[in-house]
This record gives C-alpha cells, structure tokens and sequence, in this order.
C-alpha cells in the first residue's frame, strides 16, 4: 500500500515561502490590470442622440436573429426561452445556474 506521505514531500518552510510568493504576485499590478482600472465603462442612455447607431445596431442584429431558423440554436426565441429551456431544476445545478 502507498503511504500518503511518501507522494507529496514539501516541508513547511518551502510551502509557507511558496504561498507568500503566490500571495504577493497576486496583489501585483500589472500593466493589463492597470489599464483596465483606469478605463472605465460608460453606460450609453437610450434616450441620448448619440445612442441612435447603437439601437441601430441593435435591431440589425435581432432582425438578423429572427430569421435564423427554429432549429438554429443562435436563433432569437432560443435564446429568449434560454432559462425556460436549459435551466437545471431540482438538482445540484440550480444555484450555479442562478449564480446563487
């Protein structure tokens, strides 16, 4: 029989060095985190005039969506009905599925 201990030899000091790295590394900032944090996402108002290429977008892309056929998986009902559809009840995916 294999002893437990014989699979994985790490002594304490190396573990505790090993998470102290990995926690500092962590809280690094790197130059993509930075430059997400100062670019920040602006919420366009659908009753602003500069929305309007926006919705126009928008409604390209649902028209285009409509006429996929029904069995498209990419078409527009199935993505409405995607809870209806997919959504695990009564088992262990319920609260992930609802980010619970």
């Amino acid at each position: 029989m294999i002893d437990k201990a014989d699979l994985v030899r790490i002594s304490r000091r190396d573990f505790i060095a090993t998470a102290t790295g990995v926690a500092v590394a962590a809280t690094l900032q790197t130059p993509a985190r930075a430059q997400t944090a100062a670019t920040p996402f602006t919420r366009v108002s659908v009753s602003d005039p500069a929305a309007t290429a926006l919705l126009q977008d928008y409604q390209t892309a649902i028209t285009a969506l409509l006429k996929l056929p029904p069995e498209n998986a990419l078409n527009w009902y199935r993505n409405a009905f995607i809870h209806t559809l997919d959504c695990p009840h009564g088992n262990w995916w319920f609260l992930p599925w609802h980010r619970g």
